[in-house]
């Protein structure tokens, strides 16, 4: 293959992608210089412009330059305006013998005066005198007149151009062939004394000083009353103009309000032009250019960004911009960026707008695209899943029995993938929300348990758990999730464990404030420092606020150090090798540490290589104070005085019997399980029963047990051996013993214990791993059952789960003909497929509730391949009673019937 066609061919497809990205900031660009262009972000940059002045502080305005000003004082002494002329020839003459270099009045002498030729001499023995000129709004001049303009060296225009904030920033340095006074003064000045240059532009941008308070300034009348000295005077520049109240008004960056006399703007003129530092504004077309250019290149970088990344950098560039120009106006460039740092903030809202509904959109494909799947894998998941389960019940040779079992945990292994794909796709969408209700931590950590228990069978492995007495028995929590995580957790403990043990272990913190900054107490629960829990937005004085840690410890393989940081990210395993030797997706991890971040808590993990790995998680929950009566954590008086005889060498079991034995009210009296150490036995209290751990002794037979009693001096000692395996066919013949199956769970271990001790039998067996407990059902509560379904496959097997329940049912293949049924039927039970040909579910079951002609409705209970968010609830506004996804369990269906008998609705039964 010639590689730099390949290479070629590679960016010519990427290529038209890019160019993709150059689109909205070009867009973006067009519209804010057309903004730029009709003057509406003006206001903003002569805002932008007084700020930086300010901020860049005043400049000394040059002792060359002096102002006359006819202020109030001076109208207070000489008359109203405008004053007589001969107080300005007064004033030339004066200024003629202090030999003043140049002097400008901004003043403008129109109508003619008995004083004209007074003043006129005065202003030709001067020589160096300029007079204000204008025009009217027909353009035509309005000019001195002709005595005293022909006794001027020069007049110079009085235009004063006003920004739409009422600020003079700039002066045209020449309008119809006449100079400005402030030029034509300054180019006077020039003959006298050193050059000046005037700059070849059209308008002069004023670099103003400061504020006018700190020019040299006389009033008019204090000038003709000899109280100034002449001296001051001296090769100056004089300014003479009106700065009384409420003429000639000017506003200036730093003389905004109250406004002060319009002499000054010349004034700033001359400055600007003695210190050569006029303002540079940056010619238009370049920047226009910087405009688009600016925008192009911010929208090209600020792809694929995360909306962090996005604002930082729109941030970082509109502090850039404003930077760049208030540095550009130390070097006299006035650079308006205002316009700029508009592009970088719009154009940052506009991608991240544009992301986040280009995400949007994703994620509602995604989300179809899902529940599409969910429904198409799920629906001949359930006909593989339901019909193994039927199979393993039934007679077969060995053989055919392995077969039957690797399809079963097969589909189970794939069933579980495909639920971390979902969930991981749920909780990375934001689609997830938890719930609340009262949860029993002992409950919910052995359904956890027995979930694991088959596969940790398999390789003897030993579960145990232990909760603190000090947690509460009930508190408020999302239970499902909850037993998400722990069953995530101990599959993982499982599958990386050859040998030894898996245990749980759960503690708790009360927290005393409910403010967000807990990590003084979380401390106590653990060596995680950074962990700050975020506690529950409810407020309610029945309830505290508790820290919850959960510990779930295996002696399996371990994790490198630098492995561990990386095992929460999702699609990630410890390394390549694990990945393909244990299989999985990668997923589990980041799920719960999902659930838990949503919860409010966090999640880590120690570990060493080869000695094990312990997850922790901590989460917020809410406990009340007081709670009614929890099933086995009250004392029995059927086992008060007993003693209970112990043998166990696993410590965290060992703890979690003697604990939950003592609060029943016994005394427990440890053992060994040697014989040689039974010696002292008859010495100690009368043993009512002896609970031992089969699994933990090797030697255990008839002979043994034998043994045991003889020392316990109690020939008909109760046993209960609690295993994982099956025990010698001699033991479980011997009187007295009952065997308890792994893990233990305390109504198993509660109902054993009252078999043996207060109501005791020849011999037992019970059995914590869920056997078939809904056979009797049927006979029970007969009820006529309706199952519409689309599927050949799934009928066959929802009949099948059905006749091992007991029932009978009648099998229609779509929502229309259910309907149909329903009107010349009546029917305790109807299971309704979500989605089916003709009329869904969703539909059919609105149809019977609206239409129905029953006196009484029928139980609806869903069966839909679709677990993604907000389906259930989807089945439940519809009307139906209650929902079960596919794959369909046994148990499941029996539980639903059981809740479809009684009438009640899932979020009706009691924790």
């Amino acid at each position: 293959m010639n590689w730099s066609s390949l290479k070629q061919s590679r960016y010519q497809s990427v290529r038209p992608y890019r160019w993709r990205w150059l689109l909205p900031g070009l867009i973006l660009s067009c519209f804010v210089i057309t903004l730029w262009g009709l003057g509406l972000i003006t206001p903003l940059d002569h805002l932008t412009f007084n700020s930086w002045l300010r901020t860049r502080g005043p400049i000394a305005w040059d002792s060359r330059i002096v102002v006359v000003k006819v202020d109030d004082e001076t109208l207070a002494d000489l008359g109203q305006f405008p004053i007589e002329r001969h107080y300005y020839t007064s004033l030339v003459e004066q200024l003629t013998v202090a030999q003043a270099s140049a002097v400008g009045f901004n003043i403008m002498f129109l109508d003619a005066s008995i004083d004209d030729q007074a003043l006129a001499k005065a202003i030709e023995a001067h020589g160096r005198v300029v007079l204000g000129q204008t025009w009217d709004s027909r353009g035509l001049p309005i000019q001195p007149n002709p005595t005293l303009q022909n006794a001027a060296i020069a007049a110079g225009h009085l235009r004063q151009p006003i920004d739409s904030d009422g600020i003079s920033r700039r002066v045209e340095v020449t309008a119809a062939g006449v100079a400005a006074l402030g030029v034509e003064v300054a180019q006077v000045y020039s003959l006298v004394a050193e050059a000046v240059n005037i700059p070849h532009i059209h308008e002069l941008w004023i670099n103003w000083p400061g504020d006018v308070a700190d020019l040299s300034q006389y009033s008019l009348s204090d000038v003709l009353a000899g109280e100034v000295p002449l001296q001051v005077f001296q090769d100056k520049i004089v300014l003479v103009g009106v700065t009384a109240t409420g003429l000639a008004t000017l506003s200036t960056p730093y003389n905004i309000q109250p406004p002060v006399g319009s002499v000054y703007l010349h004034a700033a003129v001359v400055n600007t032009l003695l210190q050569e530092n006029w303002l540079r504004p940056i010619r238009p077309g370049l920047y226009v250019l910087l405009l688009a250019s600016a925008g192009i290149v911010l929208g090209y970088y600020l792809r694929d960004r995360s909306f962090w990344i996005q604002i930082c950098i729109g941030i970082a560039t509109a502090l850039g911009w404003l930077g760049l120009s208030f540095a550009l106006l130390y070097l006299n460039i006035w650079f308006p960026a205002i316009a700029l740092v508009l592009l970088s903030i719009c154009l940052v809202t506009l991608l991240i707008s544009l992301d986040r509904l280009q995400a949007n959109v994703l994620l509602q494909v995604r989300s179809e695209f899902l529940s599409t799947m969910s429904h198409e894998i799920r629906t001949p998941m359930n006909a593989i899943i339901g019909t193994a389960e039927l199979l393993r019940d039934t007679p077969m040779r060995a053989d055919q029995q392995e077969y039957i079992e690797t399809i079963y945990t097969s589909s189970q292994t794939l069933l579980t993938l495909i639920n971390d794909i979902l969930d991981f796709s749920k909780i990375e969408s934001g689609k997830f929300e938890l719930e609340e209700h009262p949860i029993q931590l002992a409950a919910c950590i052995e359904q956890s348990l027995e979930l694991v228990a088959h596969r940790a069978n398999k390789k003897n492995l030993e579960l145990a758990y232990l909760i603190e007495p000090a947690v509460p028995p009930v508190f408020l929590g999302d239970e499902i999730r909850l037993r998400q995580i722990l069953i995530n957790l101990l599959s993982n403990a499982v599958k990386f464990t050859a040998a030894g043990t898996v245990t749980i272990r759960a503690r708790i913190n009360r927290l005393e404030s409910r403010d967000h900054t807990h990590k003084h107490h979380i401390l106590a629960l653990g060596s995680q420092p950074e962990l700050d829990l975020t506690p529950p937005h409810r407020k309610d004085e029945n309830l505290s606020l508790y820290a919850l840690r959960i510990d779930v410890q295996d002696s399996g393989i371990g994790i490198a150090p630098e492995q561990i940081e990386n095992l929460f990210q999702p699609y990630v395993q410890a390394s390549i090798l694990t990945s393909r030797h244990y299989g999985g997706t990668g997923l589990g991890l980041a799920i719960c540490r999902q659930l838990v971040k949503t919860m409010g808590g966090r999640i880590w993990a120690d570990s060493l290589l080869g000695k094990g790995t312990t997850f922790s998680f901590a989460i917020p929950v809410m406990a009340p104070h007081t709670h009614d009566p929890v099933p086995f954590s009250q004392p029995d008086d059927r086992f008060h005085h007993q003693v209970l005889g112990l043998i166990e060498s696993d410590p965290t079991r060992k703890a979690f019997l003697s604990q939950q034995l003592t609060l029943w009210g016994m005394t427990v009296c440890p053992l060994e399980p040697t014989a040689s150490d039974w010696t002292n036995l008859n010495q100690a209290p009368t043993l009512s029963a002896v609970l031992i751990n089969a699994d933990g002794i090797p030697d255990l037979d008839s002979p043994w047990l034998h043994h045991l009693r003889q020392a316990a001096q109690n020939p008909n000692l109760p046993v209960l051996c609690f295993t994982h395996s099956a025990l010698p066919t001699s033991v479980i013949a011997s009187k007295g013993v009952t065997v308890v199956h792994k893990p233990i769970k305390r109504k198993v271990l509660f109902d054993a214990l009252v078999q043996a001790i207060a109501q005791p039998s020849p011999h037992g067996e019970v059995d914590s791993r869920s056997p078939n407990q809904y056979q009797a059902i049927a006979a029970k509560h007969p009820l006529a059952i309706l199952v519409a379904e689309d599927n050949s496959v799934n009928q066959k097997v929802i009949q099948r789960i059905l006749e091992r329940l007991g029932y009978t049912a009648r099998v229609v293949s779509s929502g229309k003909a259910a309907v149909t049924a329903l009107k010349t039927q009546s029917y305790d039970v109807v299971l309704m497929d979500m989605r089916m040909p003709e009329m869904d579910g969703v539909e059919a079951t609105k149809k019977i509730r609206d239409h129905s002609g029953q006196t009484t409705q029928p139980w609806i209970i869903a069966m839909t391949a679709n677990v993604t968010n907000g389906d259930r609830q989807r089945c439940l506004n519809a009307g139906m009673n209650d929902y079960l996804s596919k794959p369909i369990q046994i148990n499941l269906v029996a539980e639903a019937l059981q809740r479809a008998a009684n009438g009640v609705n899932p979020s009706q039964q009691p924790y």
